[in-house]
């Protein structure tokens, strides 16, 4: 990554005229970006850690954020709909409470916008995703791929070199990534406290779009055996366009657990 740092150990980019302008605010409010969770160093969980296995009444809500601001854009409902050979989680958009738009208003009489659904994730089997909706588009995966390390230590790599499709590409694209687990930790987020295995993606892979190129992504992601699902994850990623001699930043998003049953 192209940047400099300063005293105060801010990160200042100087390729996206939009980070320039968040980390010179983070400069005035000594770089206190808002934080919804906290984590650290934690042991693993005793005996064989066992990732909680799918129920048809499971259900995660997820405060999905900016992941550079910590704006609030959108609450999201994951549901599991159906368990066979595949599970197929519904997902449904519950919006920003106390933001209604204009169709809300006139056909709602101010009441809260029904959830709007999403397209739902796909996993063969449980544990692996086959169709993976969290991205800017719906991925259909070639094979499937582990959602979490396989084996639930601290340490460990394993890399999945695999193609997907999505409903705008005439082909397959490549997906190569990296799963690195990086150690159990004890983190905080609103729905309350995990002991979570912490575990990064790096991602190298073809966009459908042909004008970018060198396309890169890395997640991170704090999965909670117990509730068998991530309860943090955040990622960003960039890309070479034209024009410009720098990479260009993807969307910083982050989602935080807040309910889950």
């Amino acid at each position: 990554m192209m940047g400099s740092s300063d005293r105060s150990g801010c990160r200042v980019s100087n390729y996206s005229r939009r980070q320039i302008l968040l980390a010179a605010s983070a400069l005035l409010t000594g770089c206190s970006l808002p934080r919804r969770w906290s984590s650290g160093p934690a042991a693993p969980p005793p005996g064989p850690v066992v990732v909680r296995p799918p129920g048809a009444s499971q259900w995660w809500r997820y405060a999905k954020r900016d992941g550079w601001s910590g704006k609030l854009l959108d609450v999201e409902l994951d549901r599991i709909a159906e368990i066979d050979n595949t599970v197929i989680i519904s997902r449904f958009s519950e919006g920003v409470p106390g933001q209604e738009d204009a169709i809300a208003k006139k056909w709602y009489q101010h009441a809260p916008r029904p959830p709007h659904e999403l397209p739902p994730e796909v996993q063969q089997p449980w544990g692996q995703v086959l169709v993976d909706p969290h991205w800017d588009l719906v991925q259909a995966y070639a094979t499937a791929i582990p959602l979490w390390p396989p084996e639930l230590q601290a340490e460990g790599r394993q890399v999945f070199n695999v193609t997907y499709q999505t409903s705008t590409a005439s082909g397959p694209m490549t997906w190569l990534q990296t799963m690195i687990a990086r150690g159990w930790e004890r983190i905080h987020v609103p729905a309350g406290d995990f002991t979570a295995l912490r575990y990064t993606n790096d991602i190298v892979f073809e966009h459908t779009d042909y004008a970018r190129w060198q396309s890169v992504r890395t997640e991170t992601l704090w999965l909670a055996p117990e509730v068998g699902r991530w309860v943090a994850r955040k990622s960003e990623g960039t890309y070479w366009g034209t024009p410009g001699p720098y990479p260009i930043n993807e969307d910083s998003l982050r989602w935080e657990l807040t309910e889950w049953a």
